[in-house]
């Protein structure tokens, strides 16, 4: 019987041990089971029992800003300021174009109208937000330049030595005013009040390079701001010559007109014109005030005094030419003239290929174009004029063939350029 039992026994140990390693894994299993479940997002125990919630889903990228040529970069800006800064404290007037980096990469050529309310707008945003903007919008091309007052003009070479301080933070709390003026009126202000002090459109554009090009360097700025009598650019103070042209020959008109309508009438010599109720003696009914009289009547802009004259109906219509002739072969330094004739001309603009070269605004038209640093074969050289507000009076596209030049002087004895 003994002999017969022994085998039964091991049968049982070996499913005993059987159950137990099952049990044991079972175990595992479970184990392993509730830990990943209490690891999943979004589990979480409410009193007694388990809630499962939904993990709140990744936050999205935010879009990458679209890149725009009618914006410029902020740092683009601060390069302008310093060109316009370093420009008027070498010359004491202001340029008359300059150019920009806008959002695609490209160089923009701006009017000084343009970069007025561009470094303004710049120095308002940067103000609002304590930080130099990323992107600041250009102003649209409709904007004007102001009329000139004719002491705003200064004669002979600006002293930049000579000046008034000015309270910086006065100075550039009139930024937001100015770049709502613009915005609202399309034009640039005649001048700037800052503390019942009278600063000139020039002097104010200046003034806002100055700034803005010392707060980026320096990180900061200085309690007052030093401000001598910038000159306008040239082509606002054409502007105002042609305009003061304009009323002296009206004014000799009336007058002429004056005294022949009092030798018909038969009036005598001490005869006075008859007086205009609420008027000061001296003072013409239909004229505009320079800004003179009492600060405290004064807005923090002054309105334009004097307005645009109308083109003359006598202009002749544009001519250009270039020398030399399109067509002929060049090589080397070629002294390109461009000869002008017709309605007044703001600027002259040379290209080369499509690159811009020069920008000229007075005569003669001239650039020395170093042909040698091109690759042999056919180029165009493009002459535009523009005139008032930018417009292209004429455009003259002229092609040339590039050879080689037949002997190369070496590089210390070729003519330099200017």
């Amino acid at each position: 019987m003994l002999t017969l039992l022994r085998p039964r026994c091991r049968q049982l140990r070996r499913q005993r041990a059987m159950w137990q390693k099952v049990s044991l894994i079972l175990a595992l299993l479970l184990l392993v089971a509730s830990f990943g479940w209490a690891q999943t997002p979004g589990l979480e125990t409410q009193g007694q029992g388990e809630t499962y919630q939904p993990a709140p889903a990744p936050e999205e990228a935010a879009p990458a800003a679209v890149a725009s040529s009618n914006e410029a970069t902020g740092e683009s800006v601060v390069e302008l300021a310093e060109f316009i800064s370093t420009y008027v404290g070498d010359s004491g007037q202001l340029p008359d174009l300059v150019q920009v980096k806008t959002g695609t990469g490209n160089l923009r050529v701006l009017s000084v109208a343009e970069a007025f309310i561009l470094v303004a707008r710049t120095v308002d945003l940067w103000r609002t937000d304590s930080d130099l903007p990323a992107a600041v919008p250009i102003a649209p091309a409709d904007v004007s330049r102001p009329d000139i007052d004719p002491e705003d003009v200064p004669q002979g070479k600006v002293d930049v030595s000579v000046g008034q301080e000015i309270p910086t933070e006065a100075f550039l709390d009139q930024a937001h005013a100015t770049v709502r003026w613009v915005d609202q009126l399309r034009k640039v202000p005649t001048a700037v009040w800052v503390q019942g002090v009278r600063l000139s459109a020039a002097q104010y554009t200046a003034g806002l390079a100055i700034c803005l090009q010392y707060a980026y360097s320096e990180g900061g700025l200085l309690d007052t701001i030093f401000m001598p009598a910038y000159a306008p650019p040239e082509t606002w103070a054409a502007n105002l010559r042609v305009a003061q042209a304009n009323t002296e020959e009206a004014q000799q008109g009336d007058e002429q007109a004056s005294a022949e309508q009092a030798g018909e009438g038969g009036e005598g010599e001490g005869s006075a014109p008859e007086s205009t109720e609420g008027q000061a003696p001296g003072e013409s009914a239909g004229a505009v005030s320079s800004g003179a009289g009492p600060v405290g009547s004064l807005r923090p802009m002054t309105p334009t005094a004097i307005e645009e004259a109308p083109a003359s109906a006598t202009e002749t219509r544009p001519r250009l030419e270039i020398f030399p002739p399109p067509g002929e072969e060049v090589s080397g330094i070629v002294e390109l003239v461009a000869s002008y004739s017709g309605p007044p001309a703001q600027f002259v603009i040379f290209s080369i290929d499509g690159a811009t070269r020069a920008i000229m605004n007075i005569p003669p038209y001239s650039f020395r174009w170093d042909a040698s640093a091109l690759a042999p074969g056919t180029h165009t050289v493009r002459v535009q004029a523009l005139g008032d507000g930018n417009a292209v009076l004429t455009d003259l596209v002229s092609a040339y063939d590039v050879t080689e030049p037949k002997s190369k002087a070496p590089a210390e004895e070729q003519p330099e350029e200017f």
